[in-house]
């Protein structure tokens, strides 16, 4: 009998254990998501179109969507075709030296013209591409 109970309380103990476990994974990618939310937000506030504006007289800049090394992608609202969409807008460091920014734009350039070769319903497709400025 003392067995049977024994065996119970483990049994018991170890279903606890699975829940706690269950739910300490979900804290984890709760505070996972919360942290790449602040940082996204840290990087709106930021930004140098933290203010929303239109660019190329079409596109309203909603809110930022990612940032990487030198490139931020913003969700948009585009005011002539009355949807949404997103910009992506490179920017080159004005540290660098010609070279660099060269590079760095055939790269851009390079991505641009694949993205207009792509038609598939996971790929974004490229509407547009304009100069905001000698930096962007």
């Amino acid at each position: 009998e003392s067995d049977e109970i024994l065996r119970l309380r483990q049994a018991s103990v170890k279903k606890e254990e699975m829940d706690l476990q269950i739910e300490y994974e979900k804290l984890e990618r709760e505070r996972n998501l919360h942290i790449r939310e602040l940082k996204r937000i840290y990087n709106e506030d930021h930004s140098r179109f933290q203010d929303h504006p239109i660019l190329n007289e079409r596109y309203l800049l909603l809110s930022l969507i990612g940032k990487g090394g030198f490139s931020e992608v913003h969700k948009a609202f585009c005011l002539k075709e009355q949807r949404y969409v997103a910009v992506k807008v490179h920017q080159l460091n004005k540290e660098w030296k010609e070279e660099k920014k060269a590079n760095y734009i055939k790269h851009a350039l390079r991505e641009c013209d694949i993205l207009k070769t792509l038609d598939h319903p996971r790929i974004v497709r490229l509407f547009d591409v304009f100069e905001i400025d000698t930096d962007s």
